[in-house]
């Protein structure tokens, strides 16, 4: 199974009870979708960057869950048919961290190959020393 999060934002105008139903409604689907939701987090009613059809604000929510590709795509189906969603992103993130994984082997690569010509150019200074000694 994969990894993905989905971030929504639903619409000011919507009760507690609306969002409540609706957030159950995507748990729901997941989970009947032989899918584990793994992480929920509502960040709250907050400005949007710029108007999105007649709203200024939006209540922004974001699900980690794992499955299978249909469960991604079927949820921005519904979304895109919903009133109540104003804006949608998915993001599969198991190749997500795979490419933060490879960055940070790239860069621990690049920290030894420094420490290493640190030590050589620091070993042939201390032998130039040597020989200016010497003579």
């Amino acid at each position: 199974m994969r990894k993905y999060e989905t971030g929504f934002i639903l619409s000011p105008q919507l009760s507690e009870e609306e969002i409540r139903d609706f957030l159950s409604g995507v748990r729901k689907f997941i989970e009947d979708s032989k899918g584990l939701v793994i992480q929920e987090e509502h960040w709250g009613r907050r400005a949007l960057a710029y108007k999105i059809g007649k709203f200024h604000e939006g209540n922004y929510y974001f699900f980690s869950y794992e499955g299978e590709p249909f469960i991604p795509k079927e949820l921005e189906r519904r979304f895109k048919q919903s009133e109540k969603v104003i804006r949608f992103l998915t993001v599969r993130m198991d190749d997500y961290l795979k490419k933060v994984e490879k960055m940070k082997k790239i860069e621990e690569k690049k920290k030894e190959k420094k420490e290493s010509d640190r030590e050589k150019s620091e070993i042939s200074f201390e032998k130039l020393e040597e020989e200016g000694k010497d003579e």
